[in-house]
């Protein structure tokens, strides 16, 4: 999606910085076992799972790879 368009604005697809306006960026150690859980919930969200989202079809040749698709395509 980041190269997708035309238009582009700034180097990126118009559509990149829609569906990514406000968001900030995390870094995440995947060595330490104490980050290895991430939620994509705010302060007072339920504490349980309801579903869960894949961005691609987990295909044995894929899953080395991460991806997120946005919530509106659930």
């Amino acid at each position: 999606m980041r190269r997708w368009g035309p238009p582009f604005w700034r180097g990126d697809a118009t559509p990149f910085h829609a569906l990514n306006r406000g968001k900030r960026s995390v870094a995440v150690d995947l060595k330490n076992p104490d980050q290895l859980s991430l939620d994509n919930h705010g302060n007072g969200a339920v504490s349980q799972a309801l579903c869960r989202a894949l961005g691609k079809p987990q295909l044995a040749e894929d899953k080395k790879f991460i991806s997120y698709r946005s919530n509106s395509s659930l």
